[in-house]
This record gives C-alpha cells, sequence and structure tokens, in this order.
C-alpha cells in the first residue's frame, strides 16, 4: 500500500505534494498532517484504515476493487471515491456519514437500501442497468451515469428527486 497525501492545494493548479509511507509503520509514526482535508490512499487491498486523521473530508482509494467494502472510514469525510471499485454493494456497507459517493467503475446492478439516505451526490459512469424501484434514495439530487446508459430504457426508473442529471 501506498499512501499519497494531498494537501489543500485542490484546485490552485500545481502539482499537490505527496509523500509515500510505509504502512507497516503507521501505529508507530505521525504521518499524516492533522490539518489535511484531501487524501489519496493507493491501496489495493482491504486494509485497516485506522490512520486517517478525523480532518479528512475528501477521501479517495485509487486501485481499490476488492469484493468488500472498506470499513474505518472516518465519519468526518464526506466524499468517498473508488474509481476502480467494481463489486456489488451490500447493504449497510456504505457509510451513512458520506454525502457523495463516486464509482466510476462500478456496474452492478444497485439493490434497494444500498446506498445510504444522507447520499446527495451520486456518481456511477460505468453503470448500464436498469435501477430498482427505491434503489437510489431520495436524498440523491445530482446524478452522473455515463454515455452508454440507455435513458430511453431505464429513464423512467431515475427517481423524481434528481434535479442536476448529467
Amino acid at each position: 500500500m501506498t499512501v499519497k497525501l494531498i494537501f489543500d492545494i485542490y484546485n490552485s493548479g500545481r502539482s499537490p505534494p505527496s509523500k509515500n509511507i510505509d504502512p507497516s509503520n503507521l501505529n508507530e509514526q505521525t504521518p499524516i498532517p492533522s490539518t489535511i482535508k484531501y487524501l489519496d490512499l493507493i491501496i489495493d487491498k482491504p486494509t485497516s484504515l485506522h490512520f486517517i486523521p478525523s480532518s479528512v473530508e475528501y477521501l479517495t482509494l485509487s486501485s481499490y476493487n476488492h469484493p468488500t467494502f472498506p470499513k474505518e472510514i472516518p465519519p468526518t469525510v464526506k466524499c468517498l471515491s473508488m474509481p476502480y471499485f467494481n463489486h456489488p454493494i451490500s447493504i449497510d456497507s456504505i457509510p451513512r456519514t458520506l454525502k457523495a459517493l463516486v464509482l466510476d467503475s462500478h456496474n452492478h446492478p444497485i439493490i434497494k437500501n444500498s446506498i445510504p439516505e444522507s447520499i446527495k451526490v451520486l456518481h456511477l459512469l460505468s453503470y448500464t442497468h436498469d435501477f430498482e424501484e427505491s434503489s437510489i434514495p431520495d436524498s440523491v439530487k445530482v446524478l452522473f451515469l455515463c454515455d452508454n446508459f440507455n435513458l430511453l430504457e431505464y429513464g423512467e426508473s431515475i427517481p423524481s428527486s434528481i434535479k442536476i442529471f448529467k
């Protein structure tokens, strides 16, 4: 696992500084500044996320594509991005503290109650399935789908709560 730190220069146009950290020493070190808001973890298997400071609001798990949804995501994280996650999502696996969920590669049917009511923004850029009734909670106001999503065939299953659809 490599940990890449992204500091608060998200929109500054400059490349963010990064630091590689040996995860075996995370218990003895304090490698992640307690003021960091954006964090990109390059992990490819389940691992404890206990070392993430409570200041982190935007978490990206860059390489994560394991059938088990990651656990121990701090409640301060409001936006979770997992670009390569492509497995079914089980009920109660997504933290109920998240406001935005980005799953660029996810292409499995979404079952009812697998997306928590806390989610307001949902990115499913590879999604090509119909939505089961109530699989997308009414709390979702912004929905991003891929260009290949068949709006004519599946459009009626998109909740009326969606205010922005792309």
